[in-house]
């Protein structure tokens, strides 16, 4: 496994109404990165890291951009996990399916998968309410997000018995969701990525969804 070594510590706090229980649009976001000082990087032996106070930054997500973060974090946990999964495989080892599988089942199936249709409700029943550019990008990660699950489905069924009752279940579940999705979707715009091209955990995309 690669180790990542990062300079930047991205804290992430509910504001406003100070709640993640709160309903999806009075959920804002602040993000504050903090650099850190002296050339030190994470993961390190140190327990405490002075921060560069000068270079500290904040941003507030807007809650429909704190919608589509929380969809590029899962996409981007689907594009990892595939990943490894087809790795271990091109090493002639046994992939382990379960971390793909536990978040397949947390993204397909609807009793489970909450956020997503709550999301879809929320920002796309009445989405005049909201910034045209902002439902655009939200649409466009929506369409990434069910490629997502539909590639890790295909992974998945890749290494497990064929018919297996889950592997229906998830599948089944996959079209219900998709199915669900479609009359939000009637405006969606050509995608502007692929899932496996959007940052998987290297720092990249820290910056990316701090514009309100």
């Amino acid at each position: 496994t690669q180790l990542q070594h990062f300079a930047l510590c991205v804290l992430n706090v509910y504001s406003q109404n100070r709640s993640r229980d709160a309903p999806l649009e009075e959920q804002w976001k602040r993000k504050t990165v903090l650099p850190v000082d002296g050339g030190h990087h994470f993961p390190g032996v140190l327990t405490r890291f002075r921060v560069d106070t000068a270079r500290t930054q904040r941003f507030e997500l807007t809650p429909i951009r704190n919608a589509m973060e929380a969809i590029q974090t899962r996409i981007s946990t689907l594009a990892h996990q595939i990943a490894q999964v087809e790795e271990k495989h091109e090493a002639g080892e046994n992939p382990n399916l379960n971390p793909l599988q536990m978040t397949l089942q947390g993204s397909v199936l609807l009793q489970v998968n909450v956020g997503a249709q709550e999301i879809v409700r929320t920002f796309l029943t009445n989405p005049e309410r909201f910034a045209a550019e902002h439902v655009a990008e939200l649409r466009n990660l929506l369409r990434q997000f069910l490629d997502a699950c539909d590639l890790g489905l295909t992974v998945n069924e890749q290494f497990t018995p064929q018919n297996s009752d889950f592997g229906r279940e998830l599948r089944d579940g996959y079209a219900e969701l998709s199915q669900f999705f479609q009359p939000y979707l009637v405006d969606l715009s050509p995608s502007i990525a692929h899932p496996l091209s959007i940052a998987t955990g290297d720092g990249a995309d820290v910056f990316s969804w701090c514009v309100c």
